[in-house]
């Protein structure tokens, strides 16, 4: 499966505020990860740069920022690799909103994140309807009160980044955990699980997202 355009807007807007606008030049994302365009994370050496010192050197790569066209294509090169990440660990029929939302999750939180995560397993159970309000989920399942028992309220667990070696709820990441478990939650009817030719899917030098 791929993402769909309007699951690429979401993303695009849960990355930088906008789904046509990207950061062109190098900025710190919220966990302090040097970051260009919609959520790319810079590498040094197959590393990820990070603090100030890292956004200096990045600055000095990049000392006119990128394109928006460079933006787009590095976009399309890191969404491939997780629309296949996605389509690898689904073992059941999924909706395009589902698919679309644990994209923007796997995007955010990593390929070995969402592979281990209690949203796939869940998931994949067919446990993809909740009771609960989005109040009520958070209240019980973002808190870290109650373990989930859907796929949808899963997303809420990873509502936190690491600061000072610990870690803290963001609120941001709550906000965005709540839209994506709203978009998975949007019903349509059912598609195949079996993957498509993915966009852009050699990620180079395996592109790994910063863990919420």
């Amino acid at each position: 499966m791929q993402i769909s355009p309007a699951g690429l807007s979401k993303l695009e807007t849960f990355e930088s505020g906008s789904p046509k606008k990207a950061q062109l030049q190098p900025y710190l994302c919220s966990a302090g990860y040097v970051t260009i365009g919609w959520g790319h994370v810079i590498l040094s050496d197959g590393k990820m740069m990070h603090g100030t010192a890292g956004l200096k050197a990045a600055q000095s790569v990049y000392p006119g920022g990128i394109t928006i066209e460079k933006a787009q294509s590095l976009l399309a090169i890191d969404i491939g690799g997780f629309e296949t990440c996605v389509t690898e660990h689904l073992t059941g029929a999924t909706t395009q909103n589902q698919f679309d939302a644990m994209v923007c999750l796997a995007f955010n939180i990593g390929k070995e994140g969402f592979g281990t995560s209690s949203v796939i397993r869940l998931h994949n159970q067919g446990k993809t309807i909740s009771v609960l309000t989005l109040a009520e989920a958070s209240e019980q399942v973002g808190s870290n009160a109650v373990p989930p028992t859907s796929a949808p309220d899963a997303f809420l667990l990873w509502n936190k980044e690491t600061v000072g070696g610990k870690k803290v709820v963001s609120d941001g990441l709550t906000k965005r955990r709540g839209a994506e478990r709203a978009l998975y939650l949007t019903g349509t009817a059912a598609t195949s699980a079996a993957p498509d030719t993915p966009i852009a899917s050699n990620t180079v030098g395996w592109f790994q997202r910063v863990f919420g």
